[in-house]
């Protein structure tokens, strides 16, 4: 097996083809099948283009998992040298909570606000309201999207219309790891119907659901949140599609987490948008 290309390469990756590697390291490698293009579209934060014969494959590895090989000019696998790094950005978790009475405001900005989401639009993954326990009120506002680095992630969190004007009370900003390898958009589900949740664990002590449950069809959004360089484990968030919190919740290891957090959430952005951002 030849190596390719490696991206990110701070990050452990794991290479390898078939179930057997899955098993060899705790089930923790995906892998995205023969189009590198696709690859590079998944937003995932570290993988490898690896070839076995004739065939090319990526092969992604979460972080955390032990390494076969690791950084630049390092082989993984292969006799060959790796190719120069591509910076593909990071991915961020930011989930602003609304300030108790804030909702007036919140309406009065609501096009200010999609203004500057707007200019975020090619960056998303995932995005939309939270609510308290009656359904309808506004209790904050997930987005999950593709940036540079910390710095334009906290820009993107503290320059937002409404963290500006006091409509939140405080921000959650986290590195986050797309171990779907798609946007909400791609969602079976489509924007409506059913009943959609956010999932916070908020970590303790070893990571803990590093890899997204194959047996869940519901799932929107899933991956783990991490420390700015992406070296530590802080826990996991979750969009679900669930009857209710209690299924909802299930999705994640109950005993290794300090808290769990369940919240009503629903597809954002324009109503009337015309592309899938």
């Amino acid at each position: 097996m030849d190596v390719l290309q490696i991206w990110e390469p701070s990050i452990p990756i794991v290479t390898g083809i078939g179930s057997d590697v899955c098993e060899r390291f705790g089930g923790l490698v995906e892998l995205l099948g023969t189009d590198l293009a696709r690859a590079r579209t998944a937003r995932l934060g570290a993988f490898a283009a690896v070839r076995e014969g004739k065939q090319s494959y990526v092969v992604a590895g979460p972080v955390g998992q032990p390494a076969v090989g690791q950084g630049p000019g390092r082989v993984v696998g292969g006799e060959q040298p790796a190719a120069p790094v591509h910076n593909l950005g990071m991915e961020f978790f930011c989930y602003h909570r609304d300030r108790p009475g804030s909702t007036a405001l919140r309406r009065n900005l609501l096009e200010e606000h999609w203004a500057y989401m707007d200019r975020y639009a090619a960056k998303m993954i995932a995005r939309g309201p939270t609510f308290a326990a009656d359904g309808t009120t506004p209790s904050g506002s997930v987005h999950i999207l593709d940036l540079p680095g910390p710095a334009a992630a906290r820009a993107f969190a503290f320059d937002e219309p409404n963290y500006q004007a006091g409509a939140y009370r405080d921000v959650l900003l986290r590195r986050w790891r797309n171990l779907l390898g798609r946007t909400m958009w791609d969602f079976p589900g489509g924007r409506t119907g059913g009943n959609r949740h956010l999932v916070l664990g908020l970590g303790a002590g070893q990571a803990a659901d590093l890899a997204a449950p194959h047996d869940r069809h519901d799932l929107i959004a899933y991956g783990p949140l991490l420390s700015d360089d992406g070296a530590t484990w802080l826990g996991t968030a979750a969009l679900v599609e669930a009857s209710d919190p209690d299924e909802a919740r299930a999705v994640l290891t109950p005993d290794r987490y300090a808290d769990i957090e369940v919240h009503d959430w629903a597809f954002g952005g324009r109503p009337d948008a015309h592309l899938p951002r």
